[in-house]
């Protein structure tokens, strides 16, 4: 008799692209919510979130640390590398940049998930 193969479990964590869309309020954000509190209702939803925004510009090392301290218990961030890195450099003659880019992430902690790469075609 064949043995059968042990399973193993696959987790899946979802999120979302981003977490600041206005038309959101009225559908997932309660009215009376101020936009500065929407991270926090989003994490009673979700456990992670990719931020989109890092790709279209540069965020200054206060709002990496921001984030991080806005992050509850095992909430998590993808954070996606700037398409000057991706883009423009298309990953050649980067190192300071990806350097610079590694700096910032580096203030989430353990509150950083994963780095996402779009790459062009």
């Amino acid at each position: 008799m064949k043995k059968a193969k042990k399973r193993t479990k696959t987790k899946f964590i979802i999120g979302t692209s981003g977490w600041n869309y206005p038309d959101w309020k009225n559908i997932f954000y309660p009215k009376n919510l101020k936009q500065k509190d929407w991270l926090v209702f989003y994490q009673t939803k979700f456990s992670i979130v990719e931020i989109n925004a890092t790709f279209y510009r540069y965020f200054n090392a206060k709002v990496f640390k921001a984030w991080r301290a806005k992050a509850k218990n095992k909430f998590k961030y993808i954070i996606k590398v700037n398409r000057y890195i991706t883009h423009v450099k298309h990953l050649k003659n980067s190192k300071q940049s990806i350097r610079k880019f590694n700096n910032l992430v580096d203030l989430l902690g353990n509150k950083l998930a994963l780095i996402l790469l779009q790459l062009p075609p």
